[in-house]
């Protein structure tokens, strides 16, 4: 999300080389070039340790699954009025 940077509070170490990861994207849609609607969602990502070649993976690490399903971050969607139609059908 635009002004954001990591921070350690948003890995929880569950032990045993298994972390959760929450990361934050600003989704936005477009109709036409003009913007709709956006909004924040958290994916909570598992993350853990995978016995891999350092040559193809050198931080040993696999994107496992979901923690727990994706949540809207409250507050931050912001919808548009919606865009005038370019033409009416049976005119």
């Amino acid at each position: 999300m635009p002004g954001h940077t990591y921070e350690e509070s948003s890995v929880e170490v569950k032990g045993n080389g298994v972390w959760i990861a929450r990361i934050d994207f600003r989704i936005e849609e477009h109709v036409r070039g003009m913007p709709v609607k956006t909004v924040d969602i958290r994916y909570p990502i598992r993350v853990v340790a995978y016995d891999v070649s350092p040559e193809v993976n050198p931080f040993g690490l696999a994107l496992d699954c979901f923690a727990s399903p994706p949540e809207r971050i409250e507050g931050s969607e912001t919808s548009r009025p919606a865009l005038p139609p370019i033409f009416k059908l049976g005119s």
